[in-house]
């Protein structure tokens, strides 16, 4: 028979993780208005303001041929004649 014997394993230690400190966030300062007292600033951006250009013209689409179909469909053979209805 084999002895075995326990040999107590030693624990490691778990590393404490350090805490990140938080970046205080830095507050905007307000754009305050400058020239006359009432008066606000200039705008800045004056193109930003002005409405987008009109869309360009779009060209008419061609229905000469649709129509050619429409007034005259391709006949393939020859249609059956409705008989009349008898009484």
């Amino acid at each position: 028979m084999l002895f075995t014997y326990f040999v107590k394993k030693k624990k490691k230690k778990k590393k404490k993780k350090k805490k990140k400190k938080k970046k205080k966030k830095k507050k905007k300062k307000k754009k305050r208005a400058r020239g006359s007292p009432g008066g606000g600033a200039p705008p800045k951006n004056i193109k930003k303001k002005n409405p987008p250009p009109p869309p360009p013209e779009k060209k008419k689409k061609k229905r000469g041929v649709f129509f050619f179909f429409f007034f005259f469909p391709p006949l393939r053979g020859e249609k059956k004649k409705k008989t009349p209805p008898f009484f």
